[in-house]
């Protein structure tokens, strides 16, 4: 048996109760691979044969869950990470979401969501690691993402427009590709320039019908959608996510949508805002951003999107956390 003890000043357990951080620390004993005992240190038993690791000043908390990154994509300095991946054969893309795997465990993150990818990259990512061939976290991936015609992200190998194209896709993606569930593009988005992110991809019924494929199986099916409409139709077709969920309104502004809202929150449908990459870039451009500043009609970015997230909560909508980022 292979035991673990770690001791730090304050556990955060996961439940929402508030941190534990009584006098003498706290500790963790892990036995192969699992939680065995938690607490206050002098709770928690201290085997002879552990290993030990103390993190005086740190807090344990439960591994992070990232349900949208994309470990393939990469993010070249220039910024140009579409193009970098167009540049990259499989294999490559394949390598470098390996490595990023393990980045993404090193940093505490120990569940993800690879939600799209170039052809069957992601699964194979996925296996690779499952397979023991890198470090990573735990990782489902959706292959690639559902898309009309020219829609965003086509050249990743998934487009179907017609509802029979988008049936028979979802089926091959889950019943031969290995997907964990599916991802669909419910409106365009702004890296790929054949697409409207102000505009639906699809009918409702196209959407429900992608929904439907899903849950037939017992799997899950998210959509990027960015304008209130496209919002709307993912979560009256009964999908389970919906990424970015920025109210992106006819002048490219931030236009909130309250009745969009409540819809999504009594459809019981969570929202990942995805803030975490613009952010990242503007604090390593050194731009200051004022959080509060944030009213209807700016233009995207960071502010309004962290108003956005509090409408939304507001509005009942039950929000998880995606970034849309590698490392």
């Amino acid at each position: 048996m292979r035991t673990l003890r770690l001791t730090a000043d304050r556990i955060i357990d996961g439940t929402g109760a508030p941190a534990i951080a009584p006098e003498g620390g706290v500790a963790v004993l892990v036995e192969d691979g699992r939680i065995v005992a938690c607490g206050p240190a002098a709770t928690v038993p201290d085997p002879a044969h552990a290993r030990r690791r103390d993190l005086p000043g740190a807090t344990i908390l439960p591994g992070l869950i990232d349900q949208h990154v994309h470990l393939g994509l990469g993010r070249p300095d220039d910024g140009s990470h579409m193009a970098q991946m167009a540049g990259r054969t499989d294999d490559e893309v394949v390598t470098w979401g390996v490595g990023s795997a393990e980045r993404m465990l090193r940093s505490g993150v120990t569940t993800v969501f690879d939600c799209g990818s170039r052809g069957t990259t992601g699964m194979r990512i996925r296996d690779a690691v499952r397979a023991g061939l890198g470090l990573g976290p735990r990782i489902l991936a959706s292959g690639r993402p559902i898309t009309p015609k020219g829609g965003h992200c086509w050249a990743w190998g998934g487009e179907a427009t017609t509802e029979a194209e988008v049936r028979a896709l979802a089926a091959r993606l889950l019943d031969e590709e290995g997907a964990d569930g599916l991802k669909l593009m419910a409106t365009g988005g702004y890296a790929t320039s054949t697409t409207d992110p102000r505009l639906p991809a699809y009918p409702l019924e196209v959407m429900a019908a992608a929904a439907d494929e899903a849950h037939r199986r017992g799997r899950v099916i998210t959509a990027h959608a960015h304008a209130p409409e496209g919002m709307r139709r993912a979560s009256v077709a009964g999908i389970d996510t919906i990424q970015h969920a920025s109210m992106i309104g006819p002048s490219f502004g931030w236009e909130f949508d309250e009745a969009v809202a409540r819809t999504i929150a009594a459809n019981g449908t969570r929202c990942a805002m995805t803030m975490m990459q613009t952010i990242r870039d503007l604090r390593e451009s050194g731009t200051v951003v004022d959080w509060r500043a944030a009213k209807p009609g700016d233009p995207i970015g960071p502010a309004p999107w962290m108003q956005d997230a509090r409408r939304l909560l507001d509005c009942g909508v039950t929000l998880v956390t995606g970034t849309d980022m590698t490392l």
